[in-house]
Formats: C-alpha cells, structure tokens, sequence
C-alpha cells in the first residue's frame, strides 16, 4: 500500500443499511456539486487572463511579489474546497458513529 492509500480512513460499514448508504453518496454527491459550482465562478469572459509578467513588475515596483498574491488566492481556494470536504466527511463520519455529536444534528 503506498502512503497516499495508507492516509484514507477506512470506515467500517458493518451493519449500515442501504438507505444510510444512499445519504452518504447523496451528501458526498452535494459536496462534489458545490466544489464543481465554484470551479466555475471566476469565468474567463468576466475575468480574463492578466498579463502575469506585467503585474508582477508593476507589484514589484510597489513591492509586493506576485508570489505572495497567488499564494493567497491559491491559500483561499484549497481552504474552501478543504472546508467542504471536511463537512462531507464530517457528515459521513457521524453516520458511521451513530453515538457521535454530529449525527444528533443530522438525523
């Protein structure tokens, strides 16, 4: 097993029923929905491309890198798509343990 397989966690699904199945996909499925949502709300033809080289020298000569920006944006979006990951798996997580804090708000 390489380490990118051996970081998922397994879930035992012993005893779950199929309806319970079919919400996990189904919440699985929404959280896929609003990342693929969001993939597309920045739309070339309201924000086309900037000439990169030219807005680093323009930062450059204020002094601020164009590295820092785009490490910022990229920071944003993958904490967003982080964000709804982790509520998807929250979720799922609290099906499997039923006795857990977040499955009393589910169900």
């Amino acid at each position: 097993m390489d380490n990118c397989a051996m970081r998922f966690e397994m879930v035992d699904y012993d005893g779950i029923e199929i309806d319970e199945l079919k919400a996990e996909i189904e919440r699985l499925r929404e959280a896929l929905h609003q990342i693929e949502s969001w993939s597309r709300a920045y739309p070339l033809e309201v924000f086309p491309k900037p000439n990169l080289k030219k807005a680093r020298e323009l930062l450059k000569v204020g002094g601020i890198g164009l590295d820092a920006i785009a490490a910022d944006c990229m920071r944003h979006v993958v904490e967003g798509v982080g964000g709804i990951a982790r509520a998807a798996l929250d979720a799922n997580r609290a099906v499997s343990d039923p006795d857990s804090e977040i499955a009393s708000n589910i169900k």
